[in-house]
């Protein structure tokens, strides 16, 4: 392999490894897209800096959605909308007993769209939430979003930590809520 192929290889990785790995199966049964997604490693703190919202809650429902995007993206794309009963509206700018937001993925008949950047939740599970409005992107069309994908929901354990499933990591819940109340200039 001469040079100039070489170069052409290793910037095809590059591109595939930044974009992220899309992969369809178009079997007669299933449709699947599989997205594998490179993410900034973020923690709690980081998110809150960015956070409209910081809801302490549990899964109520979930309800898959096909978005029509736009012609520049032909692409259209399914979602998940996660309803949360709130348990606590931790920045206190909340005010309401639900809040939905949109996850990406989910499936419609025999048409699944997955990543892995995606947080995985269960109706009942408890969950403390990084969420910001989709007021000027398009991605979701207007719908609240977890934030950092699935490191911005910290699954509530009953010893009273969170845990970053993305990542295994373990955090304190009081101390998580505490800081980023500090960050956010509202404690």
């Amino acid at each position: 392999m001469n040079k100039k192929s070489l170069s052409l290889v290793a910037i095809s990785v590059v591109a595939i490894a930044m974009v992220g790995f899309v992969s369809m199966d178009f079997s007669p049964e299933i449709q699947s897209v599989d997205m594998s997604v490179l993410m900034k490693a973020v923690t709690p703190f980081d998110l809150a800096e960015q956070a409209d919202y910081v809801i302490e809650g549990t899964v109520i429902d979930m309800k898959t959605v096909l978005l029509d995007m736009p012609k520049e993206n032909d692409n259209d794309r399914i979602i998940t909308e996660v309803t949360l009963s709130v348990n606590t509206d931790v920045m206190n700018n909340y005010g309401k007993d639900t809040i939905t937001f949109a996850i990406y993925g989910g499936q419609i008949g025999e048409i699944i769209h997955s990543s892995d950047a995606s947080p995985e939740l269960v109706i009942g599970e408890k969950v403390l939430v990084y969420i910001g409005e989709d007021i000027e992107n398009y991605s979701y069309q207007g719908r609240n979003y977890v934030l950092g994908n699935s490191q911005g929901v910290l699954e509530i354990k009953d010893n009273g930590t969170l845990v970053d499933k993305f990542r295994e990591t373990v955090y304190d819940k009081e101390l998580v809520i505490s800081k980023s109340l500090q960050i956010k200039g509202t404690q």
